[in-house]
């Protein structure tokens, strides 16, 4: 078996190596490298006096009187490659102090000639691999130069940073400080009275885990009391951005928008502020905080030429009814337009029940989701500046409607005297596509049109497009709950009618007294498809 540590990041299997281990018997072989000025904190290899056992000392078992020659790295040479320092080494190994090889291994930049900066970033600051993710958001400073960097306290680092010789930054406030752009030569960087990020300054929310938010392809839904209690909606989101890799949060792309359902504008907000402080910089939300799921799916996938935004969270109970007392829903869709597999769901669920914290930009402020256009929001610092775009989503509908169906063909067709047609939005996300579509790009009539404002409980109805709560469409189509016909009418039924649920991924199709079968809908369409 080959066991390579996380820490170990330039881990090769040697064949050479193999193969001695397999002649030799021997049951157990380590591998060891020679401790520099980096690994002195860390434990050594030595050989046991009473028995003669090769051992590995750890600092907790060293006398503080003995600490010295503890991390006398001249008689101590070795060390298990186990006991890196993780952080430490991998602002070094993502720097220009380390050059990658044509196979691929992490080896010091030939101007270091063989020496690596010794660096020591802070213990409580730098805990974690996400605390430095966080902290350079992809902005490696550079350190082919250095010799010595210290950083002590809450430091963040902007682009452009570059460090020489010997260099230490120190920030003794609570506030993340950030290192601007710059050349630092020899020379002691204190932040602590520097401005901060202001608007986009982070604060960690202390929660506790909840046992069932199990997304599945749909999503989590739940009851919207359940959302809009205490730190409900801030875990799942805060478990969705910690599932995801930093390097598509750090400077990324993100699209937020729901079907418009109560509670959809306030999530719209939360989760915004919320993605601030996990590291996104850009962020796509449809006019007053509405898609429909396919609509998003295509901003995704095609929004300025496409591989833009990196996913997407998707406000919806799709179907389910909507209102204070009703349900609400959430899904992240990934960088295909489509839902998060199973393997990131997992991951989702397995975050959420063990949460104890999450980040917010608390002061960031709140968006106005009713006026198109871009609104930008610097740091204090200059650091970074977030830019929120509020724009048309029905232009994007309809440019990928127009890609697939022949526009000039229908138009012809609902201008016959002999067709007539009637479409229900049931007071969902489709009514303003359909109103794009139908009256503005086809030039049909607003009486076409039913249930077409969007409502926050879709108008006290249950938005989902069958023969029993569809019931607007099917009495204006004759049609029973039953999909049987209806005679008697003043006039006569339109020709064709439809309808959409709540965020517009599943329909009903009647013709005049009578229901199509969702398994008809497709061979309908086929004879006509190019």
């Amino acid at each position: 078996m080959f066991v390579s540590n996380s820490d170990n990041l330039g881990a090769t299997l040697d064949l050479d190596l193999l193969t001695y281990f397999a002649q030799s018997g021997k049951p157990f072989l380590m591998e060891c490298c020679e401790r520099t000025e980096n690994d002195k904190k860390g434990g050594h290899l030595a050989e046991r006096i009473v028995d003669g056992h090769l051992i590995l000392r750890e600092s907790a078992q060293c006398a503080d009187g003995d600490e010295k020659e503890f991390q006398n790295i001249t008689k101590h040479r070795y060390f298990n490659t186990n006991n890196l320092w993780i952080l430490d080494d991998l602002i070094l190994l993502r720097s220009d102090a380390y050059v990658i090889t044509e196979d691929y291994r992490p080896v010091i930049a030939p101007e270091r000639e063989g020496v690596a900066p010794i660096v020591s970033l802070d213990s409580k600051c730098f805990k974690l691999v996400q605390q430095l993710e966080a902290a350079v958001r992809g902005n490696v400073p550079s350190l082919v130069r250095c010799d010595r960097l210290k950083v002590t306290g809450n430091v963040g680092f902007a682009p452009g940073v570059v460090f020489e010789g010997s260099v230490e930054v120190v920030n003794k406030s609570a506030e993340q400080k950030t290192v601007l752009a710059g050349t630092y030569k020899d020379t002691t960087v204190d932040l602590t009275e520097q401005k901060g990020l202001g608007k986009l300054k982070l604060t960690t929310v202390k929660t506790a885990p909840f046992q069932d938010q199990k997304p599945g392809t749909s999503g989590l839904r739940k009851k919207t009391k359940t959302f809009m209690s205490d730190n409900y909606l801030q875990n799942f989101v805060a478990s969705v951005l910690d599932a995801l890799p930093a390097k598509e949060l750090n400077g990324g792309t993100l699209v937020v928008s729901g079907d418009g359902r109560y509670f959809n504008k306030e999530a719209t907000q939360i989760i915004v502020k919320m993605a601030v402080a996990y590291g996104v910089d850009r962020f796509w939300i449809g006019k007053d905080g509405l898609l429909s799921t396919p609509c998003v799916s295509a901003v995704v996938r095609e929004r300025e030429g496409g591989s833009v935004a990196f996913g997407a969270f998707i406000l919806s109970a799709s179907h389910n009814p909507g209102g204070l007392n009703e349900d609400f829903g959430i899904k992240y869709n990934c960088e295909n337009g489509g839902p998060a597999p199973e393997k990131v769901t997992d991951e989702i669920f397995s975050l959420s029940k063990v949460i104890t914290s999450y980040k917010i930009a608390a002061d960031f402020p709140t968006i106005d989701l009713a006026t198109i256009g871009t609104t930008t929001i610097a740091a204090d610092d200059g650091s970074r500046t977030i830019t929120v775009e509020v724009f048309d989503s029905a232009e994007h509908h309809v440019a990928l409607l127009k890609q697939i169906f022949d526009f000039h063909a229908i138009k012809k067709l609902v201008s016959r005297s002999d067709f007539t047609f009637a479409v229900d939005s049931m007071s969902g996300v489709n009514g303003p596509y359909a109103r794009r579509v139908f009256v503005e790009e086809l030039g049909c009539d607003e009486s076409c049109l039913l249930n077409a404002t969007p409502m926050e409980d879709f108008n006290g109805g249950h938005a989902d497009p069958n023969l029993t709560y569809a019931k607007t469409l099917i009495k204006v189509m004759g049609v029973d709950s039953n999909g049987l016909p209806v005679h008697g009418q003043d006039q006569e039924p339109p020709s064709f009618g439809a309808a959409w649920d709540g965020d517009a991924d599943r329909n009903m199709i009647l013709g005049s007294r009578f229901f199509v079968t969702p398994s008809d809908s497709l061979p309908s369409l086929l004879p006509t498809a190019q």
